[in-house]
C-alpha cells in the first residue's frame, strides 16, 4: 500500500502552468528522486505534498498517521534563536517535555506526595521506551557526522553560513525519523563523505 499518492496534481499562477497532471505513488521505504531543470516546479511540488500550497487541480493522499518532514532550500537570512546543539535537539521536543514532566513529578514524590507515583512510573517507562536515554547522544553523533565539532555545539546557530544552516536543519530533520522525508537539494552544501553517508 502506498504511503503517499499524488493524483493528477496541477498548479498554475494565472495563465502560467507550473505543474500539469502529475501522478505517482510512493511505497514505504522507497527512495524517489525528482529531477528537473531550475524552475521546472520541483519545489512547488514539494510545497503541495507537504500542504503549504493548494494545488489548482488533483489531490495528495497520505497513509493514515503518516509523519512528514521537509528540508527546504534556505539562504543566509534564515533566522535561528538557539545554539547549534539546541537547534538539533528540537527534533526531540516531545521527549524533552516528557523529561521535564518526570522531573516535576519526581520533585513532588521527594516532598512526600505519593499520589503521583503511578503516573511517574508510567511516564518514566514511556520515556525510556521512546529513547530517553539515547537522544542526546544521537544528536551529538549526527552533528559530528555533518562536520560540527563538540566545541561548536554551544555556538549560536544564527551566525552559521547558509551551507552550515542547511546541514544543521538536515541533521535535525533526520533525527526526527519521519515516515516521509522531503529533501529539496540537500547535497548542495555537503562534502563527498556526508553525501555518501546520507545516501546510505
Amino acid at each position: 500500500m502506498s504511503i503517499l499518492t499524488c493524483d493528477n496534481i496541477s498548479y498554475a499562477i494565472g495563465v502560467k502552468e507550473i505543474l500539469s497532471d502529475v501522478t505517482f505513488a510512493v511505497n514505504p521505504g522507497a527512495k524517489v528522486g525528482v529531477i528537473g531543470v531550475n524552475g521546472a516546479g520541483k519545489t512547488t511540488l514539494f510545497s503541495i505534498i507537504r500542504g503549504a500550497l493548494e494545488p489548482t487541480g488533483g489531490a495528495v493522499y497520505l497513509q493514515k498517521d503518516t509523519e512528514m518532514g521537509c528540508l527546504e532550500q534556505i539562504n543566509d537570512n534564515k533566522q535561528f534563536s538557539k545554539s547549534i546543539y539546541e537547534t538539533a535537539l528540537e527534533a526531540f521536543d516531545g521527549l524533552i517535555a516528557m523529561e521535564e514532566q518526570i522531573n516535576r513529578l519526581n520533585e513532588r514524590i521527594a516532598s512526600g506526595d505519593e499520589s503521583v507515583i503511578n503516573r511517574f512510573t508510567e511516564l518514566n517507562e514511556k520515556y525510556l521506551r521512546e529513547g530517553g536515554n539515547e537522544f542526546r547522544g544521537k544528536t551529538a553523533a549526527i552533528l559530528k557526522k555533518f562536520g560540527f565539532g563538540e566545541e561548536e555545539f554551544g555556538s549560536p546557530a544564527q551566525y552559521l553560513s547558509g551551507g552550515q544552516k542547511t546541514k544543521l536543519l538536515l541533521a535535525r530533520l533526520l533525527l526526527r525519523e519521519s515516515d516521509i522525508i522531503l529533501l529539496d537539494e540537500p547535497t548542495n552544501h555537503l562534502d563527498i563523505e556526508a553525501i555518501e553517508w546520507l545516501e546510505n
